[in-house]
């Protein structure tokens, strides 16, 4: 295209799993008999699930993680809305990526609120989550697709720290859209044979490649029209303490507050004000 303002659109393909590992996963939800076991039965809102339940899990510790249902949706939803920027081919040779349509968090989550035994999670042994990765990785793994690219084009949608737990390795190469680097910083440890630096070797995640997606209620609706220009600096705060990430915050922190001084230096009721609220 001619055209110096045309921006190409993301072809897309959508690797050919069996319904039983996404949207079946929804039903095999809403047919548990008890209430997740991490919580009250009272604080659980879906069990019973109500007559007329919602798409994507209400529970405040699954509702959470609902980006791999709406990703997925914007793709192949019955209401999927022509996009400006992706297209959805048929032909995985067209693609430019491959998605992988998984509840990879809501599989971890059932298992982890409803498995066997507490602590189960980790074994692979009885663990109908451990399945579904296997299951799901042999799948994607043996496709054209993967072998063309050995799956450095494939989207892997991880938004529960614990999703794709066992097969993380065999998908590293992968897209990974992630809520935090966190959960992945001793796995990369390992792989760098024990190091101890404060730095992530990037060997499983990486910010060359993965994405960086916030829990879906810590995200609130910022309202800015197209090519509008942006004044609010976008700060996701996160939990300051959590793994090694409170690494990059404690920075970027120090940075908004050194951006605050150097504006209001001089001004005692200024300084007062952000050290009440840093």
């Amino acid at each position: 295209d001619h055209d110096p303002g045309h921006r190409r659109r993301l072809s897309v393909y959508v690797a050919d799993l069996p319904r039983a590992l996404n949207h079946g996963l929804l039903d095999l939800y809403w047919s548990l008999p008890a209430a997740d076991a991490r919580i009250p039965a009272s604080s659980d809102p879906d069990h019973p699930p109500p007559r007329d339940h919602p798409p994507y899990p209400a529970s405040p510790l699954i509702r959470q993680y609902s980006a791999e249902y709406w990703l997925l949706r914007s793709l192949l939803g019955p209401a999927a809305p022509a996009s400006a920027v992706v297209r959805v081919v048929a032909d995985w040779r067209e693609a430019d990526v491959v998605f992988v349509p998984f509840f990879a968090t809501l599989s971890a989550e059932m298992e982890l609120g409803w498995g066997a035994t507490k602590g189960a999670f980790r074994r692979k042994e009885g663990n109908g989550d451990y399945r579904r990765q296997r299951e799901v990785v042999d799948r994607v793994t043996a496709h054209p697709a993967w072998r063309r690219s050995g799956g450095r084009d494939h989207v892997f949608v991880l938004t529960d720290p614990m999703a794709m737990w066992h097969v993380r390795a065999e998908i590293a190469p992968a897209i990974l859209l992630v809520v935090d680097f966190g959960g992945w910083y001793k796995l990369d440890s390992k792989s760098a044979g024990g190091n101890s630096s404060k730095m992530i070797q990037h060997t499983q995640v990486s910010l060359l490649k993965d994405v960086i997606v916030p829990y879906t209620h810590l995200l609130p609706t910022l309202h800015l029209s197209e090519n509008m220009d942006r004044p609010t600096l976008l700060y996701f705060k996160g939990a300051k303490h959590r793994h090694r990430v409170h690494t990059i915050n404690h920075k970027i922190k120090l940075l908004i507050y050194a951006l605050y001084l150097e504006r209001f230096i001089c001004n005692l009721d200024s300084i007062l004000y952000l050290t009440s609220h840093f």
